[in-house]
């Protein structure tokens, strides 16, 4: 009878089908073992059904068949007695964190007053004198430059916990 039998290629891994002439669906399984196939489903054909993908067991193998392998035993884990390290945990600097934010937030009411102020200032130039927009435009210059400079300051924070806990040791 022929047998329909699906795997896979030891070797490639690549799927295969094979039509192949056996006794039994065991003697099936065994021949594709033997062809180097990695069987995964073995269907009974008649013998007037044929596959494009399917390959006659003549046109594959034409090598007698090799032995079958031994199945490889499964390795042992192996347990070691070493005492476990104990694990070094860094302070979280909670002081530097919340110094962090305050100054993200500082950084970001300078920044919005300071454009806020530029604002005025252009709208100043518009329906106004020149002389005191001078003055508004100064002011919005010194906000944008306290808040890079509160941002700079806020990062700097950042840096210093990071470095901190990086180098920590006990």
């Amino acid at each position: 009878m022929k047998y329909k039998v699906e795997g896979a290629d030891a070797k490639t891994g690549k799927s295969r089908v094979l039509r192949i002439d056996a006794d039994d669906e065991q003697q099936a399984a065994i021949r594709a073992h033997d062809m180097g196939v990695l069987v995964s489903a073995i269907y009974p054909r008649p013998d007037g059904i044929n596959s494009e993908k399917e390959i006659a067991l003549s046109e594959l193998n034409t090598s007698p068949p090799r032995p079958a392998a031994a199945p490889m035993p499964m390795p042992v884990p192996t347990i070691t007695a070493e005492p476990r390290k104990a694990v070094v945990v860094s302070p979280e600097y909670g002081g530097l964190r919340a110094a962090s934010i305050v100054l993200h937030i500082l950084a970001l009411l300078a920044y919005i007053v300071g454009l806020l102020t530029l604002f005025v200032a252009i709208y100043t130039i518009i329906h106004y004198d020149m002389n005191t927009s001078k003055f508004v435009f100064a002011m919005a210059g010194s906000a944008i430059v306290s808040g890079a400079i509160l941002h700079g300051m806020s990062a700097s924070c950042d840096a210093l916990r990071d470095i901190a806990q990086n180098s920590f040791r006990k």
